[in-house]
C-alpha cells in the first residue's frame, strides 16, 4: 500500500501521487482498534486529550493521510477549543514551510475552514492544482455550501471535481452533498463507478458495506416507475453477498436486512432478523429489532389526558427496559432510557428513580455531560428530592453549557441571520436553565447559589413571541428566590399570558408548570380562588395569538417544483393553484415522524377528494428504496415526493423533522411548524380548519 510523506509529495515540481481516496487498510484499522474504541470508555474530560495524543502518534506513523488530519482538526475544533488554535498554527506552519506540498495546503485549508474561511479558500485553491487530489475539492464543496459563502454552481463544480479524482468514493460528507444537490448525471456516474468497484470485491466487509450507498444512489437516479428493476438488482446483490465467504457479524447481517427490505423480501427480512437474535443476542442490532417490535405492539396512548392508559404504558415500558438491560449487554445507553422512564413518572418509587439517575449520570460522564446534569437536576427539583444536589448539578452544568455554546457558535461561515438565530436559541435555553436553578436554590434555601446569567434574565425581553414566556418565567423565579414575591407574581402572569405552546398535559400528567407555580405563590400571598380565576384568565384576543404562536412565517419562497412521486405521477406546484396545501416533511428513520404519520394519513383520506385542500409529503430518506416497503407495511396512501435536495435548500441544510408546511391557494409558503404537536387531541380536524382558513 502506498504511503506518502509530508513535504515530499512534489519531486522536481511534479506531483508524485495523491493520497488514496479511501484510507489504506492499516489507517482504517487504527480507528477500529481496541485502543481507539477504548477512548469512549474514558470520562468526557479525558477523551479529547487522549484522542489528541493518539492522533499525534498516528500522524507520525502515517504522514500525509487526510483521514488522520481531518480527525485531528475536528477533535480540536469540536472537543478542545483551547487546543484548536495550536493545531491550526501547526498546520499553517507546515503549509508555509512547504508551499509546494499540496497535502500541507489542503490540511491547513481544512483547519482554517469555519475559522478564517477566506484564507482557507486560498490554501485549498492552491492544493487543487495537484491533479487527482480530491480532498481540497471536497472541502471547497463544503465551503460553497455554507451560509456566507454559498454558491451552488461552485459547490457542484467542486463536488464534480472531487468525484473525478475519487469516482467510487463513499465518504460520508461527499455522499451527503451528492444526495442534496448533486445532479442526476453525476449521481449515476458515481453509482456506476461504485458498482464496478464492488463487483470486484469479495472479502473486505468494510468495502462491501458500500452496497447501502450504492442502492441509495440507484433508487434516487431511477424514475419511480422503474424502481421495480432496481429492487430486482438489489435482490441479486443480496444473493451475491450471502454467497460470499465472509464471516458474519451483526452489522453484516443488518446490511443484508437493509438490502432485503429494499428488494421487498419481507420473508427474507424476518429470517435474517431471527439470525441476529439467535447468533448475536446481546448486540445493538438485536436490541433495535426487539425495541422496534415492542414499539409496534405497544403504541403510545393517543390521548395525553388518559392517565390510566399512560400509567399502564409507562410500567410496561419500564419492565421491558429492565429486561433489555439484562439481555442486551453490548448496549450501554439503556440506562438513559431507564432514567427517562422514571423521570417522566411522578409516581415512580424514589429509591428506584435515584438509582436510575445515578447510573445515567455515571454513563453520561463518558458523553457530553451538561444535559445529563440538567435533566437530573430538573427531576430532583420537580420531585423535591435532594435539593442541594439539584443545585450542585445545575451549577456543574454552567461551564459545560458555556463550552458547548462556544463550540457551536464559533463559525465564520454563518450569516448574520443565522448568528442571531443561534444566539436567540442559546439565550432562551440559558433563561430556562436560570429559572430551574433559581427554583432549586429557593427550595433548597440556598439563595446565594441560585443566580445565573442575571444580566440576560433581567435584560430586555426577546423580540420573538415564542421566547417571551421563558423570559418572564425566569424573571419570576429570580424575583421569588430573592424574596420579591409581588414582582414574581406579576412576571408569572406575563409568563402565562405569553405562552405560545400550552403545557396542559403530557403523558397523562398535568404539565402546566408556570400556572401551578403561579397559583402556589398566589395562595402563599393570601389570594383566593375567586380572584385567581379572574387574575389568571388571559384576554380573549391573547388566546387566539397563543394558538397561532406555535407556527412560524418562513423567510423563503416555495420554488416551482416538479418532482416525480413514488406513485409514478409528476407533481408540480402550479397544479395546486386554488387549493390550500399541507406538506409534511418526514423520513422512515425519524421516530416523531412515525408518531405523526398516522394522523397525516387520516387527514389525507379525509381530504383527498376535496376541491379546497391538498395533502402531500416530502420524504428526505437517503436510502430511498426503504420508503415504498415502509409505506406498504404501514398501509399509508398519501403521496410521497422524494425531495431531499429541495428541503435542504429551503432550510439551508439544517433539517429538523418532522415539519409541517402550509401553502395558501396562491402557492405561497405562509406557515411552518417543526415537530409533532402531541397535545392536539384531533390533529386532522385542527389542520383542516387551519387549511380552510388560508383561503
Amino acid at each position: 500500500m502506498r504511503r506518502f510523506c509530508l513535504a515530499l509529495l512534489f519531486t522536481g515540481g511534479i506531483w508524485a501521487a495523491p493520497p488514496p481516496c479511501t484510507p489504506p487498510p492499516e489507517v482504517r484499522d487504527l480507528f477500529q482498534s481496541d485502543e481507539w474504541k477504548g477512548l469512549y470508555k474514558l470520562p468526557w474530560a479525558e477523551q479529547s486529550t487522549r484522542r489528541r495524543k493518539l492522533l499525534t502518534e498516528y500522524e507520525k506513523r502515517f504522514p500525509g493521510q487526510p483521514e488522520i488530519a481531518t480527525r485531528t482538526i475536528d477533535n480540536a475544533r469540536w472537543s478542545d477549543p483551547d487546543a484548536a488554535d495550536a493545531v491550526r498554527a501547526r498546520y499553517l506552519k507546515a503549509a508555509q514551510d512547504h508551499p509546494d506540498d499540496p497535502f500541507a495546503q489542503a490540511a491547513v485549508g481544512y483547519a482554517l475552514f469555519r475559522k478564517d474561511t477566506p484564507q482557507a479558500i486560498e490554501f485549498l485553491r492552491k492544493a487543487t492544482a495537484a491533479p487527482g487530489f480530491g480532498w481540497p475539492h471536497l472541502t471547497l464543496a463544503q465551503v460553497y455550501d455554507s451560509d456566507r459563502f454559498a454558491d451552488k454552481p461552485k459547490a457542484l463544480a467542486e463536488l464534480d471535481a472531487y468525484f473525478q479524482a475519487c469516482p467510487d468514493s463513499t465518504d460520508g460528507t461527499a455522499q451527503w452533498l451528492l444526495s442534496r444537490f448533486g445532479q442526476a448525471e453525476l449521481q449515476r456516474r458515481v453509482a456506476a463507478a461504485l458498482r464496478a468497484k464492488l463487483a470486484g470485491e469479495s472479502t473486505d466487509k468494510r468495502t462491501l458495506t458500500a452496497y447501502e450507498t450504492l442502492w441509495g444512489l440507484e433508487f434516487r437516479t431511477t424514475a419511480p416507475a422503474e424502481h421495480a428493476k432496481v429492487r430486482e438488482r438489489v435482490k441479486q446483490d443480496v444473493a451475491r453477498l450471502q454467497g460470499l465467504n465472509v464471516k458474519a457479524d451483526a452489522d453484516w447481517l443488518n446490511l443484508l436486512i437493509n438490502g432485503l427490505k429494499q428488494s421487498g423480501d419481507t420473508v427474507g427480512v424476518a429470517a435474517m432478523e431471527k439470525r441476529i437474535l439467535t447468533e448475536f443476542p446481546a448486540s445493538q442490532k438485536a436490541y433495535f429489532i426487539v425495541g422496534r417490535r415492542w414499539n409496534d405492539e405497544n403504541p403510545e396512548p393517543g390521548d395525553p389526558k388518559n392517565q390510566s392508559a399512560w400509567r399502564d404504558w409507562t410500567l410496561r415500558l419500564r419492565a421491558a427496559i429492565r429486561e433489555w438491560k439484562a439481555r442486551f449487554t453490548e448496549v450501554d445507553y439503556l440506562c438513559q432510557n431507564e432514567f427517562q422512564n422514571y423521570a417522566t413518572d411522578p409516581d415512580a418509587p424514589k429509591a428506584e428513580t435515584l438509582r436510575a439517575m445515578g447510573a445515567f449520570l455515571a454513563y453520561s460522564e463518558r458523553q457530553a455531560p451538561p444535559w445529563a446534569n440538567i435533566h437530573a437536576a430538573q427531576m430532583l427539583k420537580d420531585r423535591g428530592w435532594q435539593l442541594e444536589r439539584a443545585v450542585e448539578l445545575y451549577r456543574k452544568a454552567i461551564p459545560l453549557l458555556e463550552l458547548e455554546m462556544k463550540l457551536q457558535t464559533a463559525d465564520d461561515t454563518r450569516t448574520t441571520d443565522r448568528v442571531e438565530s443561534a444566539n436567540d436559541s442559546w439565550n432562551n435555553q440559558k433563561r430556562d436553565f436560570a429559572a430551574g436553578l433559581a427554583k432549586a436554590a429557593r427550595l433548597a434555601e440556598s439563595p446565594e447559589k441560585g443566580v445565573a446569567w442575571r444580566e440576560l434574565v433581567e435584560g430586555d425581553p426577546p423580540k420573538k413571541a415564542h421566547r417571551l414566556s421563558t423570559y418572564w418565567h425566569a424573571r419570576a423565579q429570580l424575583a421569588w428566590l430573592e424574596g420579591r414575591k409581588a414582582d414574581a407574581l406579576a412576571y408569572m402572569q406575563s409568563a402565562m399570558h405569553t405562552r405560545t405552546e400550552p403545557d396542559e398535559w403530557y403523558r397523562g400528567q398535568p404539565n402546566d408548570e408556570v400556572a401551578l407555580e403561579a397559583k402556589a405563590l398566589w395562595k402563599e400571598m393570601g389570594g383566593t380562588e375567586t380572584a385567581w380565576a379572574i387574575w389568571s384568565k388571559p384576554p380573549a384576543a391573547k388566546a387566539t395569538e397563543v394558538a397561532e404562536g406555535r407556527w412560524e412565517t418562513p423567510k423563503k419562497k416555495m420554488p416551482a417544483f416538479e418532482i416525480a412521486g413514488l406513485d409514478g405521477k409528476t407533481w408540480r406546484l402550479k397544479q395546486f393553484e386554488g387549493k390550500s396545501v399541507l406538506i409534511n416533511v418526514w423520513a422512515t428513520w425519524c421516530g416523531p415522524c412515525k408518531a405523526e404519520l398516522p394522523v397525516v394519513e387520516k387527514l389525507f383520506r379525509q381530504t383527498k377528494d376535496s376541491a379546497e385542500i391538498q395533502v402531500i409529503t416530502f420524504n428526505i430518506d437517503e436510502e430511498l428504496g426503504l420508503v415504498e416497503p415502509f409505506m406498504k407495511e404501514k398501509g399509508y396512501t398519501f403521496p410521497v415526493l422524494p425531495a431531499m435536495g429541495l428541503v435542504s435548500d429551503m432550510l439551508d441544510g439544517n433539517v429538523g423533522i418532522p415539519q409541517t408546511w402550509l401553502l395558501n391557494p396562491k402557492g405561497e409558503w405562509v406557515q411552518s411548524q417543526v415537530g409533532f404537536d402531541t397535545s392536539e387531541p384531533d390533529w386532522p380536524a385542527m389542520m383542516t380548519k387551519k387549511l380552510k382558513a388560508l383561503k
